[in-house]
């Protein structure tokens, strides 16, 4: 955690519904210790590719007021991503989830090569949702 915050870690949501030995861990690295860091991102990487492995873990791209598509529009969504892989990464410090765009909707992104749910070379990309034109 940043070592500048100052929001006590028990209040966060979530935070109860794990073991008081996971607490422990997580109070631990809260307070700056760097071995228990360590053990929880391999305990992180571990349990999220577990999650993207039962496909219960996507990534999506949110509009910020400031980005948004249409403020009428009920789905907002620019970008769906899959979870592909997960690996720690030590110069962050943190675990990354890697990944590729499965959905594109209309917005105020472009992002280059990008399948955009059309048919380009014979193959079928059936993604839902309103692609991209």
């Amino acid at each position: 955690m940043d070592e500048n915050a100052t929001t006590d870690i028990a209040t966060l949501p979530g935070f109860a519904h794990f073991t008081p030995e996971f607490q422990a861990l997580l109070k631990r690295d809260a307070d700056g210790d760097d071995a228990t860091r360590a053990d929880l991102l391999e305990m992180t990487q571990q349990a999220v590719a577990l999650l993207a492995e039962l496909e219960l873990l996507q990534f999506v791209y949110l509009p910020t007021d400031d980005d948004a598509v249409d403020e009428d529009e009920e789905d907002e969504d620019v970008a769906w991503f899959s979870v592909d892989g997960v690996e720690i990464d030590e110069e962050r410090d943190a675990v990354m989830l890697i990944g590729d765009v499965t959905h594109l909707y209309g917005g105020p992104i472009t992002l280059e090569g990008v399948d955009d749910g059309h048919d380009h070379e014979g193959h079928d990309h059936d993604h839902g949702g309103t692609p991209a034109p």
